[in-house]
């Protein structure tokens, strides 16, 4: 009988535990017009209130010696009150130690950013406020973004994608957490 007892008590934990659970975040799905391939998600956060998260789906590749499909998305967003980029792949790209980021817009130079990928070894951010407002600059004027991954482990992983409709993602996500103006010792 306690047996059974303790077991309905779990269940019923269990249960509650359920029912804080979160389902599927909101959508304002924009994607035509000034957007062009953006999404913009509306997250809603129950301390704050909603936030906003531009993201533009990588295409998708397949790897011919696994069948494994690779695939990310890119994001512009609000973390702490500061604007981040985000890069999440579906598989691993590298780590601090024994990898890079670096990136070109359309036809201009590259340029390697301080970059911090996460511990899952698959999501890199660009957190600096002088790296992501240079990001931004050259985001809002860009048609096409062009990124590329050392990894020593990994190998090389080579991102294109058309980002039209930068400036209208970039409004929309980053609306609560605009760039700080710049100051004469932080131009970029």
């Amino acid at each position: 009988m306690r047996g059974c007892a303790r077991s309905f008590a779990g269940l019923l934990i269990a249960g509650s535990l359920a029912a804080c659970s979160v389902g599927p975040e909101p959508k304002l799905t924009a994607t035509a017009g000034p957007l062009s391939n953006w999404e913009v998600i509306l997250a809603s956060d129950a301390i704050f209130g909603q936030s906003r998260i531009a993201t533009l789906r990588m295409n998708y590749n397949v790897n011919l010696a696994t069948g494994d499909i690779r695939t990310g998305a890119f994001d512009l967003m609000c973390f702490k009150k500061s604007p981040l980029v985000r890069l999440r792949f579906n598989y691993k790209v590298g780590s601090n130690k024994s990898a890079n980021l670096a990136y070109r817009f359309d036809d201009n130079q590259g340029v390697e950013p301080k970059a911090r990928f996460l511990r899952d070894f698959s999501t890199i951010v660009i957190d600096d406020p002088s790296e992501v407002r240079r990001f931004l600059v050259e985001l809002t004027s860009a048609s096409k973004l062009v990124m590329r991954v050392d990894s020593l482990i990994v190998g090389r992983t080579n991102i294109e994608m058309n980002v039209q409709g930068a400036p209208a993602a970039i409004e929309a996500a980053l609306a609560a957490c605009p760039l700080p103006p710049m100051t004469a010792e932080n131009q970029t």
